[in-house]
């Protein structure tokens, strides 16, 4: 049973990872593999850190988390604005409503903070981050200081902490994106760059060097762990693996599983022992299933 947690890149919509994952996992290890894919378009890692802790009762045999471009877009926007909880991008006052005690009895606190995320977000002077494509022209630029990365820490470190706290391997990757160096958004829009697919220009996160350098900032904190794979170091740079900065095309997908596979299955076999998890005890259970970090 393998858990993913990432963003579209794992997404079975937008590329062939977890069916290559599936496949290849059960040609090395030659028995049946179940893929549990909790990857969705535009979430972060702290999307999957509380993800993970809404799993409390499901038991796992790989945890693979894949993040490292999604949040580049909280960046954009000027320092004081920036908040350590992601609170200043709207969507996570909706999740937070959704995980609050009064949401078991009363839809009304979902209600509010969806209406107040759809007039923030509609607002024209622009007072928070989208969770999904940047609006503010001025606070795009702005991205270049990269306020994410030790965020990004904080919320991998919780994630590896809860799975370590429930016996369950942690594995991650760095990030793999592939950026031509004659990249210009209009030469994507010709569709005439080294890509296949042409699915998402790099503007939808910020602007091309500043989202290169938030992903760079945050390969920095996946490769401090020891079940890390650096398949951002190892995969060939080229349209026949990418279809756009980071998204595979099958090959690609194929090629990023090969890169992910050994490591998986030494983690696979080395925690043979049943795991705690189903005790419901520690950091990992749905009693501290609540993990905003407070600035």
């Amino acid at each position: 049973d393998i858990l993913l947690l990432g963003g579209s890149v794992l997404n079975e919509e937008w590329g062939r990872v977890p069916q290559e994952l599936e496949m290849q996992l059960q040609d090395t290890l030659g028995r049946d593999i179940r893929i549990h894919n909790q990857a969705f378009p535009s979430h972060t890692s702290l999307d999957s850190r509380i993800k993970y802790g809404l799993l409390a009762e499901q038991e796992f045999d790989l945890v693979f988390v894949y993040h490292g471009i999604n949040e580049v877009r909280f960046n954009n926007c000027p320092e004081e604005v920036f908040r350590a909880d992601y609170s200043h991008v709207p969507y996570y006052g909706v999740i937070d409503a959704l995980n609050s005690f009064m949401s078991k009895v009363t839809i009304l606190p979902f209600m509010y903070q969806t209406l107040k995320q759809g007039y923030i977000e509609s607002n024209t002077n622009n007072i928070a981050v989208p969770r999904d494509l940047p609006v503010n022209d001025q606070w795009v630029e702005m991205g270049e200081k990269i306020k994410t990365k030790e965020v990004f820490k904080r919320n991998m470190k919780a994630l590896f902490d809860m799975t370590k706290n429930d016996g369950v391997p942690f594995l991650t990757s760095s990030f793999a994106y592939y950026v031509p160096d004659n990249y210009t958004v209009e030469l994507f829009n010709d569709s005439t760059l080294d890509y296949r697919g042409f699915l998402s220009p790099i503007e939808v996160w910020g602007k091309p060097e500043n989202v290169v350098m938030a992903i760079d900032a945050h390969n920095e904190v996946v490769a401090s762990f020891s079940n890390y794979v650096d398949a951002n170091g190892l995969i060939e740079k080229n349209g026949n693996n990418f279809e756009d900065i980071c998204h595979f095309t099958p090959q690609g997908s194929k090629e990023f599983v090969k890169i992910l596979v050994p490591k998986a299955v030494e983690l696979i076999n080395s925690n043979l022992t049943p795991s705690p998890r189903s005790l419901g005890k520690g950091i990992g259970s749905k009693q501290d299933s609540s993990f905003r970090d407070q600035e």
